[in-house]
Formats: C-alpha cells, structure tokens, sequence
C-alpha cells in the first residue's frame, strides 16, 4: 500500500497529507521566510536629473495611458523655485520636460497625482500682492493624455480692492469711574489704537458722561500717529453716563467727512462702558437705527457689574460683537479677542491678518483624483486650520470648500489638507484628510456628504496618539482591500523612526491597532514619509503597500514592501530595498513612491521610487511554488522489523519514501516559456531524538537531495531513498520525516534579469510522519484492556476488608 501526498490548501489544514512548499530566492534558515519578495533589484532603470538641484524626483506617478512606459516626474524646483515636470520613458530611458507655462516661485511640483486619464500637478507657492499684501495660493495643472495642460486655482483668493477703514472709540468718563481704573482705561484704548498699523485706516476718539467731546479726529490722525501725543490731554469729566447722547454726537459730528473720514470707507464704532445709560434726552431706539442707515460696524465693551447686557446688545452690530469684563485691569485679556473679531469682518483685514480666510490657502498643497472628480488639500486656509476643494466640474465652477472649523476643537493651526485619500466606505465616498498638527498629535478626518443638503459632516475620525508624530502626514488607500494606510513619519520611540498605522475602512468603528515600522535601529529614518498601493505580487488576490524611508542609512533611504492578507497587512515587511543597494549616489531613496501596473510591457507589476535627483523603476519578478509530493511504502513498519524480541530487519531496507517536486507558476506576466530551477532538498529522519531510530540507506538520518538538473515547470523530479533500521525499537510513537527546501530560479531569457522566485506564503518546511506498527493486540492500540473493581467492607469489630475483582 502507498501513501501519497497532494498539493492541497484544505488537506493541509486538516491533517497534513498534502502540502505545498513555497521557497523564496535564497537562504530558508532566517525565521522571517519572505526577506527579498518580490522587487528585483540587480537591474533598476534609473533616471538622473536633467539639471541638477531641482530635486527632481520629489513627486512620481506612473502616467502614459497611450504608451504604456511613462513615468510623471516632478522637480520643484527647478528654475529658481518655480518648478516643473518631466515625462521619463522606460523604453528609451530619456526624460523631456514638459511644456507648461507657471508663474514663477510656485514649486509647481510639490504634489501631483493621476489615474488612467489624467493628472494634476501643483505649486502651492504662488504668491500675488493685493493692496500692497502678499497672499499666498496655489496653481495647479491638469495634463492630459496627449500632455495638454489646463491652469486651475484651488481655493484661491482673487485680490479685491479692500476699502479703507476709518473707527471711532467712544469711551465712558462718568464719576463711577476711579482715577486708577480711568488711567487703565486709558491705557487700554493706546493698545486699541496700535492695533490699526496699516496706512489705510484711521482711527478718532471721543469721551462721554453727562457731556461728550472729541478728543482728536481722523484728520488730527492722518498728520500724527503717536498714541501718547494724541492722549496726552485727556481729563476726566466724571458726570453720567449719557450712551445714546454720546452716540448721536459720534454719527453726527465724528463720522463726517469735515474732519478726515473718507466717503468710501469701512466704519467702525467701538463703544466702551461700566454702566447703564442714565440719558434723559435720548434713546438708543432712535439712534441705533441712524448708525445702521450709515453703515456703521459697532462693538460694545461692558465693564464691573452695573452695565446692562441688554444695552450692550442694543450698541453691537451683531451679539457676537459684544465684550464683558468684570474689572477694568482685565481688559487686557479681551484685547487678543476683539482684534480677532475686527480684523475678521469682511473690508477690515487691513494688514494684520490676525483671521485669514483663503488669503494663505496653499491650495494645491495635496491632491487626490477619484473617478472623474479632484480634491485639493487647503493647509493655510482659515488661520492654517486647512481644509479641501472638491472639484467636479474640472473647472472649480462648482467647487466647495470643505473644512472643519465649526465641526472640531482647536483645529487651528491644524494644517487640514496636509494630506488627501478617497475612498467609498458602504456605498459613500469618503474624503479622508490629514491635520499633522492638530493638539501637535495629528488627526485624520473623513469626510462624508449628505445626498440631501449637499452638507459635508465628519463621519471618521483617527487621532494620533504621539506629540510631534506628523500624524496624518500621509495616506494611502488600498481600494480592493478597504484599508487606509496613515503615516506618521516623526513617530519616534527607542530604535524606531516612523510608523504606519492600518485602518480598516469597513468595520462599525475605526480600529487602527495595527502598525509597520522598519528596521529597528533608524531613529531617523522617517518611515511613512510615502505610501503606495501595489497590485498584487503574490498572486493571493489582496493589494500589497509600499512604504518609503527615506532618511534611513544616513540619508541614502530605503523601501519596504509589506504584503496583504485578509483585512488587513502583514505586520512583517517581505523585502526592504535600500537606495545603497539599487544605485550608488542615490540620496532620500524612497521620498516618493507610485506604483499603478506595469511599465515594462512585461505584464508584471511595477514600482516607481523617487530620489532627491534621481527616479528609479523596480520591476517585480514573477512569481513560483514548489509542489511536493510524498510517498511512503510501506505506510506502516511491521513489528517484526523492529521488535526487540526477535528484530528481522536490522540494517536492512524495511521501506522506501519517493518524493517528487514540481515547480507550479504563480505570477507569470506575459512571459512566454517555462519557469525553471536549481532545487535542492534535505531530509532528516527523527530529528529530535539523540539517536534515530530510523536511518536512510546511506546510514545516516540525514540526506541532502540536489536533483543533476535543473527542476522545469513542465515536468516534476524524483528520487526515492530506502529506510533502514539500525536497532531494535522499544519506542513505538511515528517517527518524524522532516524537509527542507532550498531554490535558486533561473533567469529567463530576454526577460532583462528576471527569475521565477518562491512565494512567502507556504512553509519552507515539512515534517511527515513514519508509522511504526503498535505491538499493541489486533486493533494496534495500546489502551489497557484490563478493568478494575474495587470493594471495601467494614465489620462491627472495626476491620476493613478490601475486596479486588480482576476482569480480564
């Protein structure tokens, strides 16, 4: 009788009666299998810089929809800053820069995405003076197939003729006052007063109790801006608070283009007070009204307890205009709060930008293409709490602006749009952003819009966990495994430099507990500083990511490979490349990563790393397993071989074990002919026994198998080996028959270099076992046949007897 062993997954998970071996390129003895899968690296294509210092190489994309061989390669800075893109052909290893036209100094380059039909470059550093500012905004191009190109402006700010601004501060000088807190007051106004730097505004200020008074006007403004000669003759009156008098007196005598105020100016009233109006002879009914018929922007400051707010709200323009201070030496703690509010309302921001809206935006810092709409990333819009454009219209027609700012806690100076993927998370497209910055531990937001409103609400929401991390600095989506892979790059604990955290987008809430790191030992590294989704490599059906280190080995960089699995990635990386070992000179290997099919026309999956100055195409190998079979005659060793009472077999052959190995192609590509391979394999027999108890013919429990020629995918190779019994055997437990198997492939031809390699996703190792005969009866098993009864008997005398029945 024979006992054969067949490839199959489902019989190996249940008893081990078939298996398959799958073996990469080199050494099996390290405990990590897959070390080298699957990026061939003694052939890269490398393309150099045109020009040098133009980091060429900062953004790549894989981009040639008509050819096929193209790769987009950007280089920020070229030209002083002003940057531009190259197209690089993998068939005649030339790069040409293409025709695009940019304004000068806007990095065009520093992000750049594409798919099958087109690409967006852009220049987050286009910088336009408006009345006399510098706004800073983005400029993007769409290229097309053909390498057309059409000029977009994300979340940009037009400049508008800002009108001046002309304010008035009306202050109370009733008796309720004290002199110390009337010098306070005073003082304050001085700060009120610096705050309006710019050329372009004026300001005047008037006093009130039972009498009001100018203490200067706009004109005396426009000749001195000193704030200690303009309040130096300041007294106080000390009489009642008069408010709807002093009001009228303000519109009517101070607001007049008689003493300075400009007829197309922006007008500001700030109104400042510690109590409730007392006024005979006017009411707040009456004059209110006259400041909103001249257009009059008004704020009310309410000082100690005897205000009323209700007046307050009557003075201000708006409830949110409205300031309270419990004592006249905390005013100061309003003053970063009201230039907030002044300098935010539309017409005022002049100069001191202490709110900005898209003034700053930087849109175009990132960008991100899904099924025929784009997104921008915004980091510097809204006081660089950041935020995103989506584009559908291809001309930001229809575009909006999507942010966080009424939505999440402190996300100012979060950076919102750092970082952009997409996704369709159960039937919604998610906008997944990233705010590096956010409490300085970083967080992604997703993005979900309602089909009804059209109002965007975040729906996910991924925090990071270490200050200064850069959580969120990158993203990556793996579509066809519902992942989103999140860098943080300056993540930093003992050995470590950067982490990838793995998100499964379908589950009810968001687990990220997964992480990648790199080889212990890169403090500095930055691994995460880029991800990529690669097709699969292996031939599992799940989508591998790529993630670059670019700081790793002093700056040369390095990649690492990570492979996929179901719902999620394996933890342990199946190759790290380093830029020392691709190419000599290669600096920041891994600063850019893009990988979208193939390049070389090989049908095979292929990598496109960027380097500062340098791009360099790693094609992927094709992929085999080995197919091992196993025959054992004969399946159970008698007893009378090996039985210590009367051994017939001793030190002659008592079975023989045939094994034949095939090679089975995996991954092949469009490459035509067989896979073929240098195999060798060893067997040990009852390796953890100190003596074994079962021998091969050669006499030894050892025995390593290389087969005269190379193993060929059209045909598998055998040997067979007798077993021996060396003494007789008192242990009847099976005997181990373990193997191990070692493959180089061949080369094929006209491939440039390539050769079949072993897939991660078997044992490199087997063990089987040889069963011994059970001298054990009929049944061969060794289970005692004998039972037991026992009885015990007590009698009045206090004996005990113990009755023992035998049952045979």
């Amino acid at each position: 009788m024979k006992m054969c062993f067949y490839p199959s997954k489902s019989s190996l998970q249940s008893d081990l009666k078939a298996f398959w071996i799958y073996v990469f390129f080199g050494s099996l003895l390290s405990s990590r299998q897959c070390l080298g899968f699957s990026l061939e690296t003694l052939h890269p294509k490398v393309f150099r810089a045109p020009q040098g210092d133009s980091h060429f190489g900062h953004r790549v994309c894989h981009f040639d929809p008509t050819q096929g061989d193209s790769v987009l390669v950007t280089a920020p800075y070229l030209n002083n800053r002003s940057g531009g893109i190259y197209s690089c052909s993998y068939s005649t290893n030339q790069c040409s820069q293409l025709h695009v036209k940019v304004e000068k100094g806007i990095a065009l380059g520093l992000s750049l995405a594409c798919d099958d039909h087109q690409a967006t470059v852009c220049g987050p550093h286009y910088k336009h003076k408006c009345e006399g500012f510098d706004y800073l905004n983005g400029l993007c191009v769409e290229i097309s197939p053909r390498h057309t190109n059409t000029i977009i402006k994300p979340a940009f700010q037009e400049c508008h003729t800002i009108p001046p601004l002309d304010a008035v501060i009306l202050f109370d000088d009733s008796g309720s006052i004290t002199s110390d807190n009337f010098q306070t007051m005073i003082k304050f106004i001085k700060s009120l007063i610096a705050m309006f730097v710019d050329t372009r505004a004026q300001v005047a200020v008037a006093k009130f109790s039972t009498k009001v008074s100018a203490v200067f006007h706009f004109e005396n403004f426009a000749v001195n801006r000193d704030t200690d000669q303009l309040m130096k003759d300041v007294t106080q009156e000390q009489g009642h608070t008069y408010t709807p008098s002093a009001i009228r007196f303000v519109l009517k005598e101070m607001f007049s283009v008689n003493v300075g105020m400009r007829r197309n100016s922006q007008k500001l009233l700030l109104v400042i007070t510690d109590g409730k109006s007392n006024d005979p002879r006017e009411k707040f009914e009456n004059v209110i009204p006259l400041a909103n018929t001249l257009g009059i922007t008004r704020f009310a400051i309410g000082i100690g307890k005897e205000y009323l707010r209700s007046e307050l709200e009557l003075i201000a323009s708006s409830p949110q205009f409205v300031f309270e201070t419990e004592s006249f030496s905390a005013l100061v703690s309003i003053l970063s709060q009201l230039k907030e509010k002044i300098f935010s309302i539309e017409g005022t921001d002049t100069g001191n930008f202490s709110s900005f809206q898209m003034e700053l935006s930087q849109g175009g810092f990132s960008v991100a293409l899904y099924e025929g709409s784009r997104v921008f990333g915004a980091v510097g819009a809204y006081s660089w709490s950041g935020g995103i454009v989506q584009d559908l219209s291809h001309k930001l027609l229809n575009s909006s602006f999507i942010n966080a700012t009424n939505m999440e806690e402190d996300i100012k100076n979060s950076y919102l749009g750092y970082s952009l993927a997409v996704a369709t998370v159960d039937g919604n497209v998610v906008y997944f952003a990233g705010a590096p910055r956010h409490r300085h531990t970083g967080i992604v937001l997703g993005f979900t819009q309602n089909h009804q409103n059209h109002t965007w609400t975040v729906s996910r929401r991924i925090y990071g966990s270490q200050l200064g991390s850069y959580f969120g600095a990158e993203l990556c989506v793996l579509s066809a495994s519902g992942l989103l892979a999140v860098g943080a790059p300056l993540y930093h604990t003992q050995g470590v430099g950067g982490e990838v955290r793995i998100c499964p987008l379908h589950t009810g809430t968001l687990n990220c507990s997964a992480f990648l790191r790199g080889v212990r030992g890169n403090e500095f590294g930055r691994f995460g500083t880029s991800l990529a989704a690669v097709q699969d490599m292996n031939g599992d059906g799940f989508m591998e990511l790529a993630v670059g280190a670019p700081h790793e080995v002093q700056g040369k960089g390095a990649i690492y490979i990570f492979l996929g699995r179901l719902g999620g990635i394996r933890t342990e990386y199946s190759q790290r490349v380093s830029g020392a070992e691709v190419g000599s000179g290669l600096q920041y290997f891994g600063v850019s990563l893009h990988s979208a099919g193939d390049l070389t026309a090989d049908a095979l999956i292929d990598v496109v790393v960027g380097s500062k100055g340098d791009v360099t195409v790693l094609r992927t190998q094709p992929v085999m397993c080995l197919n091992v079979n196993i025959t054992v005659d004969l399946p159970i060793i008698p007893q009378h071989f090996f039985h210590c009472s009367a051994p017939l077999g001793l030190n002659t052959p008592v079975a023989t074990v045939t094994l034949c190995v095939s090679i089975e192609e995996i991954v092949k590509g469009n490459i035509q002919g067989p896979f073929s391979a240098a195999v060798s394999l060893a067997l040990e027999l009852d390796p953890p026994a100190r003596v074994s108890r079962l021998l091969f013919g050669n006499r030894s429990a050892s025995y390593l198998w290389t087969p005269s020629s190379n193993l060929s995918s059209l045909f598998p190779v055998c040997t067979t080996q007798p077993i021996i019994i060396p003494e007789c055997i008192s242990n009847y437990h099976e005997v181990p028959l373990s193997g191990r198997l070692r493959v180089t492939g061949d080369i094929i031809p006209e491939t440039g270099g390539l050769r079949p390699v072993l897939s991660p996703d078997c044992n490199s190792t087997f063990t089987e076992m040889v069963i011994l005969e059970k001298v054990c009866g009929e049944d061969h098993v060794c289970v005692s046949d004998l039972n037991v009864s026992l009885s015990f008997l007590r009698f009045v005398f206090g004996f005990t007897f113990v009755l023992i029945r035998i049952i045979p």
